[in-house]
């Protein structure tokens, strides 16, 4: 019976890196846990990680790399499945994993060469994997969304006004400020809605800017599906929470600031609900590029619905379910 599986999560969540593994990972365990299964959490987490992770038990993890990762793998024996989101993990020390357990493998990219796990799930469609021989979970059906975006009604983009700046968690390029001055000098001010996450450096930074600018901010956002039911735009780092803003049907911008998150915002443009920049910091930023998607969008209302219903019919927000549910099939097979 799923009552009677334990799981556990090993992932990295640190500012340096961001907390998207993290926020995907939570979802998937509340799915799990809706279907009655005992999840753990281990990783290389910084305090404010843990703090997220308060109604969980996590396992500690130092900080140096293989030594604790073959302990990690060795306690791995002691659960009936595994769920491996880390990019410090090498292909030899994911199939360790595998050796000892049933395991999930969520990646991005497909670069580290052959993989091996029960299952392997990414939600960009174009990667095939042709080495992999387990299970592969591939696509936008798979994304790993939120409860709270299955939960949420959306208004029809007509219907809504905001515009939203969200660089994720810990905002590892600082961008959130230089964006918003921009925002701010093109007259956007007045429609934004600020998100700072909670492992941002120059949060107070920030706070004091959007006092001073009378911009609307928000912490420590628990719901992020209301937040986005008032925006129309959004301003966005790349990673997970391009899918859950495709769910809300909202066109954005995304800046990229690591490979990894090339392959999502490439799938977005491809649909043609979003644009996107590669940048490593805010020196980077082509305020050009931004000015022109929000001209081409946000002065052609019947284009602005069109995109969002693109961005709509992209993501079902079902994935978590999708990839739970066989976890939990491949786990009670493997104990009968």
């Amino acid at each position: 019976m799923p009552n009677s599986i334990k799981i556990l999560i090993r992932l990295d969540a640190y500012p340096e890196i961001g907390f998207g593994h993290l926020i995907r990972c939570l979802a998937l365990a509340q799915a799990l846990e809706q279907q009655g299964v005992n999840i753990y959490f281990t990783g290389q987490l910084c305090q404010k990680a843990k703090g997220l992770l308060a109604s969980y038990s996590v396992i500690p993890f130092a900080n140096e790399a293989i030594a604790n990762e073959a302990l990690a793998i060795e306690s791995a024996k002691q659960f009936d499945g595994v769920i491996l989101d880390s990019y410090q993990l090498t292909a030899q020390q994911i199939a360790a994993y595998h050796q000892v357990s049933v395991s999930l493998l969520l990646d991005d990219e497909d670069n580290r060469g052959p993989l091996s796990a029960s299952i392997l799930t990414n939600p960009v469609a174009g990667k095939a994997y042709p080495d992999f021989v387990g299970v592969k979970l591939l696509g936008s059906s798979f994304a790993i969304l939120r409860q709270q975006f299955c939960l949420t009604p959306f208004a029809d983009i007509a219907a809504r006004e905001r515009m939203l700046v969200m660089m994720g968690a810990s905002d590892v390029a600082s961008l959130t400020l230089p964006v918003c001055q921009l925002l701010h000098a093109w007259g956007y001010g007045p429609l934004l809605d600020v998100i700072i996450g909670p492992a941002v450096a120059n949060a107070d930074e920030i706070i004091n800017w959007c006092q001073q600018h009378k911009v609307q901010y928000f912490q420590n956002v628990e719901n992020m599906a209301q937040r986005m039911q008032q925006c129309h735009f959004a301003i966005t780092a790349a990673g997970g929470s391009l899918f859950e803003l495709a769910k809300a049907g909202i066109p954005c911008f995304a800046y990229a600031v690591a490979p990894n998150q090339l392959p999502a915002v490439e799938q977005g443009k491809e649909q043609g609900w979003l644009d996107f920049q590669l940048v490593e910091d805010a020196k980077q930023i082509d305020p050009l590029k931004l000015q022109s998607w929000l001209d081409s969008t946000l002065s052609h209302p019947a284009k602005l619905r069109q995109l969002s219903q693109v961005a709509t019919d992209a993501v079902d927000g079902l994935g978590a379910k999708r990839v739970a549910t066989l976890l939990i099939e491949q786990i009670l097979a493997a104990k009968s």
